[in-house]
């Protein structure tokens, strides 16, 4: 329920509307006017303008409320930001700490040993780099590889399908490619000389050929 509007002229001569606020609104002339008027509408406006000190001090108290919210997430900011700088610092310590051990160059042969049975390396780093949109990295390094099975670029020693051209190029009498490579059956009766046929023991049994891990593997890996 609200005040309706009133057609007719203004009178210069009226009371002004503070009047009815709050400091006058108990006052006994303003009671009679207001009784004798009979318009329920403009007493419910006229209460609302007594009832604003009450409003304006609640409004007050949720302003202090949230400026000091607003300071304690302040606070919390500052304290994430501390932690977050010094996880960064950790992880950068780390990793200085391990380039300082030449860590890749020292795992770099048993690396080649594992791709060229197949494992791919690049798994983990090929999801991270996809989740922060940097999959170009990627595909920027599978440009830049030479696969030693066929010698091309543009793609990893695990994704070649033409791995037989290593037993054409390298000689001997038995297939060079693992047997756990994905694609080694791939042109084996076409692109292999041996037709896969690998070093054979005393009991006609295939044996597996890898090097012993106290030695370096970078020639052993290309058998």
């Amino acid at each position: 329920m609200v005040a309706a509007a009133r057609p007719g002229a203004v009178n210069p001569h009226a009371a002004p509307l503070a009047l009815l606020e709050a400091e006058n609104y108990f006052h006994s002339g303003v009671q009679k006017a207001l009784a004798h008027l009979s318009d329920f509408g403009v007493q419910a406006d006229v209460y609302r303008l007594h009832s604003a000190p009450a409003h304006r001090a609640a409004l007050a108290r949720e302003e202090k409320m949230v400026k000091s919210m607003e300071e304690v997430a302040r606070q919390a900011r500052r304290e994430l930001e501390g932690r977050k700088t010094a996880f960064l610092n950790h992880q950068n310590n780390a990793k200085a700490r391990l380039r300082a051990a030449k860590v890749m160059e020292r795992l770099h042969p048993y690396l080649e040993y594992e791709e060229s049975r197949g494992e791919n390396m690049w798994v983990p780093a090929q999801a991270k780099a996809y989740q922060q949109g940097q999959a170009r990295k990627t595909s920027t390094r599978r440009l830049e590889n030479k696969c030693k099975f066929c010698l091309d670029r543009g793609h990893f020693n695990w994704e070649c399908e033409h791995t037989h051209i290593l037993c054409q190029r390298a000689g001997g009498n038995i297939c060079k490619v693992y047997p756990s490579h994905a694609n080694v059956h791939i042109g084996m009766d076409t692109e292999c000389p041996f037709n896969g046929r690998k070093i054979k023991d005393d009991k006609g049994k295939g044996v597996a050929r890898k090097p012993s891990w106290g030695q370096d593997v970078s020639q052993e890996r290309m058998m």
